[in-house]
């Protein structure tokens, strides 16, 4: 690491001293890994937290959003976990998937809402099916499957075929990107085969539907 980059993280660590301007933030940041982002932002750096927010806020949104379906719940959800994680930073742990850490921390906000809303828990802990119908973005490529106008509507009737739970499941696998291991951990699996299990029976069912 040159001379310049050293001092810039010296700099990040010690608060944000050095303000660096949004692209060059962006493009600072977008080379560290998640470690270290969460260090900095940890220590009480300001760009590694409007780094954190630019970042995964449209992913939490649409993750908080397909659960919920309902948009001021999924803002205000967002907002009371930047709020909370900024509040405590020097508190939290360190985290090797930011993306990751934060739905699971939106899991829980989210069930905390309906009870406040008075809504039974069970309904957002995938009691119904109907409650969580997926819609697919047009770059999500679903088990390798070439998504067309007309693919792309069977497909998400198919996904809507699946449980509440395998549906939840194969959202986070394949347009959140995450590890089987996060994905139990997002979801409070006990077991890391639990996901796989849950993955692999989605599959199976897409696989029937599509015949291949």
């Amino acid at each position: 690491m040159s001379n310049t980059q050293n001092d810039n993280l010296k700099q990040d660590q010690d608060g944000g001293v050095h303000r660096l301007d949004r692209v060059k933030t962006l493009n600072y940041y977008n080379e560290k890994s998640d470690f270290d982002v969460w260090g900095a932002f940890k220590l009480g750096n300001e760009d590694a937290f409007n780094f954190i927010y630019r970042e995964y806020m449209p992913a939490l949104y649409n993750y908080a959003y397909q659960k919920t379906k309902d948009r001021d719940i999924a803002r205000e959800v967002i907002q009371t976990m930047f709020i909370k994680i900024r509040g405590k930073r020097n508190k939290l742990p360190n985290v090797q998937n930011i993306k990751a850490y934060l739905m699971k921390i939106m899991y829980r906000l989210v069930l905390d809402e309906y009870e406040k809303r008075k809504r039974r828990p069970e309904v957002i802990a995938f009691s119904q099916d109907s409650h969580f119908p997926i819609e697919l973005s047009a770059e999500t490529k679903m088990i390798n499957f070439e998504i067309t106008n007309e693919r792309k509507e069977k497909l998400e009737t198919a996904l809507n075929l699946l449980s509440t739970r395998q549906k939840e499941a194969v959202l986070l696998k394949y347009h959140e990107n995450l590890s089987y291991k996060e994905i139990a951990d997002v979801m409070g699996l006990e077991h890391v085969k639990s996901a796989r299990k849950l993955i692999y029976r989605a599959v199976s069912s897409l696989k029937d539907f599509f015949h291949v």
